[in-house]
């Protein structure tokens, strides 16, 4: 079998774009170890804009790099002798196969899409994959985790469609007339006879005809049966894994371009730096994917002091910083203190001190960030109450 296959765009992001540049290289180096014959290695930018000079020429590097100085293509089986990466790939090979008996005994391919299964299998694994997602056990670098608040994004040079319609038109209308038209009609015709007997002569008759110069268009108008009722199937929800925190960061946009400053989120850092700090910085960068504008400090020495530091910030959400053992004395007078001078305001407190969640909710916390919190949960609820959405 002669394997062809093409990078993926499900892990390509808008944010940080350049990180694409490693995921294609990651992608097509396991093609090759996977044994491809051939590889398409899309452009870095294809989630922002068509691919330009630059970014076809990245994607022509890699080629380059993997194959004349990594030199991937000599060894006749690069990963022969891996016992994890045999083991893996006989795992692979008996799913896959139990897949094609479970289509198989449906009936064949047509008719599980008709009764929707693989869209089903496809559908249960994306709702798996969101989920890691949302709570960033599946990283996306520069999305959905360490996101650089002040990167440029990449120029968008919209494609002039009527343009290149009209130059593929023009290119199609010169193909038609340089085929040979006798040899064109006779292996037509050879098609619609194999078409009333059906089977595998079609898609040989379909082939001969492609190569005696058929346009895709030609082989559909000749395939299509007056008064057949064409199946149809639901069709699987073409998507990638970024778009969810993108659409987060996009709305924070937009509401800065619109109000003068993205939404911001004040950090109520109690105590020195070393009481702090770990907390602060997972809270900052949790909402910072977000596109929220967090206002950090050194930390305050009382609660009276930070609460007085936040109604003077002019934010309406507060994270309440600091650790384990400082909890039950600094968050609730403090939780109390916020929302006495301010009822709208939103406390947030970093960490999940299981046993005192409902002690710190009386006082007034209204949730928690963590390591198990769902991110794009929590930050679509905030981003909610703050109008950003």
């Amino acid at each position: 079998m002669y394997l062809h296959v093409s990078t993926s765009a499900w892990n390509k992001t808008i944010y940080d774009p350049y990180v694409n540049i490693l995921r294609l290289t990651t992608e097509a180096f396991a093609g090759v170890m996977g044994g491809a014959d051939g590889i398409n290695v899309g452009a870095f930018d294809q989630a922002v804009r068509p691919a330009d000079e630059f970014s076809r020429r990245v994607s022509r590097n890699i080629h380059l790099i993997l194959n004349d100085e990594a030199k991937l293509t000599i060894p006749v089986d690069p990963s022969g002798g891996s016992y994890y990466v045999e083991k893996m790939t006989d795992a692979i090979a008996r799913k896959a196969w139990a897949l094609f008996q479970e289509v198989e005994a449906k009936g064949g391919m047509s008719k599980a899409l008709q009764k929707g299964f693989p869209q089903g299998q496809a559908a249960q694994t994306a709702a798996r994959r969101k989920a890691n997602i949302a709570r960033r056990k599946d990283i996306f670098v520069g999305t959905n985790m360490y996101p650089n608040t002040i990167e440029k994004p990449l120029a968008v040079n919209p494609a002039d469609h009527k343009t290149i319609k009209k130059q593929q038109a023009e290119l199609l209308a010169g193909y038609r007339a340089a085929v040979p038209e006798e040899k064109l009609q006779a292996a037509l015709g050879v098609l619609i006879g194999a078409k009333k007997e059906g089977g595998a002569a079609v898609v040989e008759a379909a082939v001969e005809a492609a190569l005696s110069g058929a346009t895709l268009g030609t082989l559909a108008c000749v395939m299509q049966t007056e008064g057949a009722v064409v199946p149809s199937v639901t069709a699987v929800n073409i998507h990638r894994g970024a778009e969810i925190f993108e659409s987060l960061r996009q709305a924070s946009e937009t509401y800065r371009d619109k109000n003068g400053s993205p939404p911001r989120v004040f950090l109520a850092n109690m105590g020195p730096i070393p009481q702090h700090k770990a907390r602060a910085d997972f809270s900052a960068g949790f909402l910072e994917v977000g596109g929220f504008e967090v206002l950090k400090n050194d930390g305050f020495p009382t609660v009276e002091e930070a609460a007085r530091a936040f109604v003077d910030s002019g934010a309406s959400i507060a994270v309440i910083c600091s650790t384990d053992d400082t909890y039950p004395e600094l968050v609730p007078p403090l939780a109390k203190l916020i929302k006495e001078a301010r009822p709208d305001a939103a406390v947030l407190l970093a960490g999940y001190p299981a046993d005192l969640l409902d002690t710190f909710k009386q006082a007034g916390v209204d949730d928690f960030i963590h390591m198990r919190a769902n991110c794009y949960e929590l930050l679509l609820k905030l981003m909610k109450r703050e109008g950003v959405l």
